[in-house]
């Protein structure tokens, strides 16, 4: 009305087709080989029809890339607690002879896991086990010791893992720490073969009451093999589990229940 030009339509970007040409270009695509085989060739869109995606949008530069197969695996399920135990005795009754069976447990009480862990080893798989050091020797769950000691009279490597020393992260961010203070080994895990379990799950009675998340993964070789470095690098802060030392947290455990109610992840 007030006697401006319409202004033009903007370009296509710089690689993009126009929504006619990739039309065109994927009725081509779908309408040669159909008849050559002498197949019914497909319609082209109309107008009026929504468009196909756009091909050429550029990827977020914070979007990671699409995982090929050299990655770390597959995602197979998304597991509750009860289901992430099931698939591990799954997975570790399937580990025959020669396969890496690596469990790594914040807190521990399922005997069928412990079952699982050591008639795995009797077939010849290379087992071994990382437990939170102070969830084993002092922590609350009653049957952790007693579980762990089973694991090692039956032949099975275990090592009693800390986390790293708290001060240098309090200190980034301005706080104090006073004492000795360090993590722990919260990380719920179970690689058999190629088959890896994880998330937020403790091998536990108690966690089936709890709303968890785990994940059911086929790994590829060099997923396994990441997940690996992952466990040697936590072993720098573990050492050997005795049957001393599981013996007195027992005895601990039965004098005074109350006297070991203290967290893990308090000082020491």
């Amino acid at each position: 009305a007030d006697g401006a030009r319409a202004q033009p339509t903007p370009p296509e970007p710089m690689g993009c087709l126009s929504r006619g040409a990739l039309r065109d270009l994927l009725y081509r695509r779908t309408a040669e080989p159909a008849r050559r085989t002498g197949a019914e060739v497909p319609r082209q869109g109309r107008r009026g029809e929504p468009p196909p995606p756009a091909p050429c949008a550029a990827p977020s530069p914070e979007a990671p890339p699409m995982a090929e197969k050299t990655g770390l695996g597959e995602i197979v399920k998304v597991l509750d607690a009860a289901q992430s135990q099931r698939s591990v005795v799954e997975i570790l009754k399937a580990a025959q002879v020669g396969a890496e069976v690596l469990l790594s447990a914040y807190t521990y009480d399922r005997m069928e896991v412990t079952n699982e862990l050591l008639e795995a080893k009797k077939r010849g798989a290379k087992v071994m086990a990382w437990f939170d050091e102070r969830a084993t020797l002092r922590g609350s769950t009653r049957d952790q010791s007693s579980e762990v000691s089973r694991l090692v009279e039956g032949g099975v490597m275990v090592r009693l893992a800390r986390g790293r020393p708290l001060g240098p992260e309090y200190a980034s961010v301005g706080r104090e720490t006073y004492g000795d203070l360090k993590g722990i080994l919260h990380a719920k895990s179970v690689i058999a073969g190629r088959w890896l379990v994880c998330g937020s799950t403790n091998w536990t009675t108690s966690s089936r009451g709890n709303h968890e998340m785990g994940l059911l993964i086929r790994l590829t070789a060099g997923g396994a093999r990441d997940v690996k470095v992952w466990f040697e690098k936590m072993d720098k802060t573990a050492k050997d589990a005795t049957a001393a030392m599981l013996d007195d947290a027992m005895r601990l455990r039965s004098r005074s229940p109350s006297a070991i109610r203290s967290r893990s992840w308090t000082r020491g």
